[in-house]
């Protein structure tokens, strides 16, 4: 695959060309990148060997040139099948530390090949996490030893504890608790309509600061359910709106009848928030922001800044999407 000139799309040239190369199986086997559209040296290596049953063996990556003996790597242990199983025991990171995924006998988590717990060394080392399940696998609860934190969604009391899922097995309750100062950490509740689309998000611990902090949201979907309203703010009584003067954001999304999105509207507080396709039609690449605020779920906040123009201004991305240095701050743009 040959990447697009740097000087026209506005693509770093780190890279520029990436080949892959497949095993007998058709997987995947090696995947290279390259400083040249032709020839060239190699400027990042990856190769993946696979066991006889077609998994991962081994994950190898060489940051500066090709995968040798001494590229770093790690690598996976898994049963030979021997035993009706061909489920993973073991990591082995490249400093050398092995992370052990335990299967316990005393329940149901090794017949139903269920990670009952992660260890370090061995079985009888110290955990990492245990971890609890609902039917055949559901996890309902993750104990963290260390930090001592607990995921919860089986928070309830009597027979039927699990008051952080619904009959559809949707998270409605998520908790997170720390045991060790015997205080919530973390919950966030959610809410659905009748085809499964989450219409808002309240967070608990937030709101319930001294000087409370809303962090909940408001969503809303179009006719194909793609999401075309966010709001943030505080969460009325009936959770179907804000309450008035708290929206601290929000953000809208159009699209065409293809599902393409179309330039984002705000409403005030302006916080922009501006995800658009490149113009080489590379869809889903942030290619122009404002000055960044802060990164909030994944989706990086952003202040008002006096309009400037040209494509030169913006931030540079190399082919994969990753962000390599950022210029001076422009303003948007909307093809």
């Amino acid at each position: 695959m040959t990447l697009p000139d740097p000087n026209t799309f506005n693509v770093g040239g780190n890279v520029l060309r990436i080949e892959h190369g497949y095993e007998v199986r058709g997987m995947v086997e090696q995947v290279t990148s390259y400083d040249s559209a032709t020839g060239g040296y190699s400027v990042n290596d990856v190769k993946f060997p696979y066991d006889d049953f077609g998994r991962l063996d081994t994950d190898k990556q060489e940051q500066l040139g090709e995968v040798s003996a001494s590229t770093l790597q790690v690598q996976y242990a898994r049963a030979n099948g021997a035993d009706n199983h061909a489920r993973l025991n073991t990591v082995t990171y490249p400093n050398g530390r092995v992370l052990h995924h335990e299967y316990s006998s005393s329940g149901n988590d090794s017949d139903l090949g269920r990670v009952s717990y992660l260890s370090e060394t061995d079985a009888n080392g110290t955990h990492y996490a245990d971890y609890t399940y609902l039917g055949l696998g559901q996890i309902v609860k993750v104990d963290y030893p260390q930090p001592d934190l607990r995921y919860n969604l089986a928070h309830g009391a009597g027979n039927d504890p699990y008051d952080g899922i619904d009959r559809f097995g949707r998270t409605v309750d998520l908790l997170w608790y720390d045991y060790g100062s015997s205080a919530d950490a973390v919950r966030i509740k959610h809410g659905y309509d009748r085809a499964g689309n989450r219409l808002w998000r309240q967070d608990v611990v937030s709101a319930a600061q001294a000087t409370p902090v809303y962090l909940d949201e408001l969503y809303a979907y179009d006719g194909m359910y793609q999401l075309t309203l966010l709001r943030r703010g505080q969460l009325n009584s009936t959770e179907d709106d804000l309450e008035t003067d708290s929206k601290t954001f929000a953000e809208q999304w159009s699209f065409d009848p293809l599902g393409e999105l179309h330039c984002p509207g705000y409403e005030a507080p302006v916080a922009v928030v501006l995800v658009e396709s490149p113009p080489h039609g590379q869809h889903g690449l942030l290619q122009h922001v404002l000055r960044v605020v802060e990164v909030v779920q994944h989706r990086i906040e952003v202040a008002e800044e006096p309009a400037l123009t040209g494509r030169d201004q913006g931030q540079e991305f190399i082919a994969q999407g990753r962000l390599v240095h950022e210029r001076t701050p422009p303003t948007f743009y909307c093809p």
